[in-house]
């Protein structure tokens, strides 16, 4: 039998190798095909679903990536037709989507978004899929008091990182100023049934606590039962002066417990403070067993 060269084959390998890559770099992505000729494009977000996303932007990269897929599947779960949705942060309007799209009609979703530009997007998303009756666009930002706030505007694709915070380590493009309000006093002028409010997305990069401070008679409401699905994320909390240990422990002075949702069982389970949040979306309740009641009543109709 003939012998083998070793030192031939590995060396063919190498070759090979060297091949496989430099044609790996030169293929384009998926994401680089659709916006390769076009600065936005219509994705497909799931079955009833669509969003346009924008070459210019870092968060429809991440968006069709499958970015946040679980709070998807939590939003289209616990949402139940005739409930109130607010969405605080909603930038293009993913989980107003969602939200929407659960509540068929009925309740109503409020999408806050401070960035015009941004707002324009969420616009053209809400109309795409025929939810404009369902949804309230209002281009405001939430704070802990009315007024106006000058809001950052982050570079090179990063507008998700728009921030009333000081941005620090993200190249800022321009700042404007922007109209702000409480959630406090935006119920009362509209006359919210509070009773119907059942859940609060908050995702204001850094700025939630302060947002929660405009909360306060909301907070002392008896009828006030909603659920809160928050952002952690350190260094956004640190940009606003705050840590995402004050974010934790803010609400749990007001007598709610944080949970993650777990996807595989469908169902919240509890989360301990951590000493550092890279990244994490955590829900905040007083009632976690109403929470999964839903839950799982949404996975027995199939949703």
């Amino acid at each position: 039998m003939k012998k083998i060269d070793v030192y031939i084959v590995q060396k063919v390998i190498n070759v090979l190798d060297k091949y496989n890559r430099r044609r790996k770099k030169n293929e384009l992505s998926a994401w680089d095909k659709n916006v390769l000729n076009a600065d936005k494009f219509v994705y497909q977000l799931s079955n009833s679903l669509k969003i346009i996303l924008h070459k210019d932007s870092l968060l429809s990269k991440l968006i069709f990536e499958g970015f946040e897929h679980d709070e998807e599947l939590f939003i289209s779960r616990f949402i139940k037709q005739g409930d109130i949705f607010f969405d605080v942060g909603a930038n293009i309007g993913m989980h107003t989507l969602f939200a929407a799209h659960t509540l068929n009609g009925t309740g109503k979703v409020y999408a806050f978004e401070p960035t015009p530009a941004t707002v324009k997007r969420l616009r053209e998303n809400v109309a795409l899929n025929k939810l404009v009756d369902c949804v309230n666009i209002e281009p405001v930002g939430l704070s802990n008091q009315a007024g106006e706030l000058n809001l950052n505007l982050a570079a090179n694709g990063y507008d998700a990182w728009n921030s009333f915070a000081n941005l620090k380590h993200i190249e800022v493009k321009d700042s404007i100023i922007v109209p702000v309000v409480t959630l406090d006093e935006f119920i009362e002028s509209y006359s919210i049934e509070i009773s119907h409010i059942s859940l609060i997305k908050i995702d204001v990069e850094g700025w939630e606590i302060k947002v929660f401070e405009g909360m306060r008679r909301l907070f002392d409401n008896n009828l006030f039962k909603a659920t809160f699905l928050i952002e952690f994320t350190e260094e956004n909390m640190f940009r606003a002066g705050y840590s995402c240990k004050e974010l934790y422990n803010y609400l749990v002075d007001k007598g709610y417990k944080w949970y993650e949702f777990d996807p595989q069982s469908n169902s919240i389970k509890f989360s301990e403070l951590k000493a550092y949040y890279p990244y994490q979306n955590l829900i905040a309740t007083k009632n976690p067993e109403a929470v999964n009641a839903r839950l799982k009543e949404a996975k027995k109709d199939g949703a």
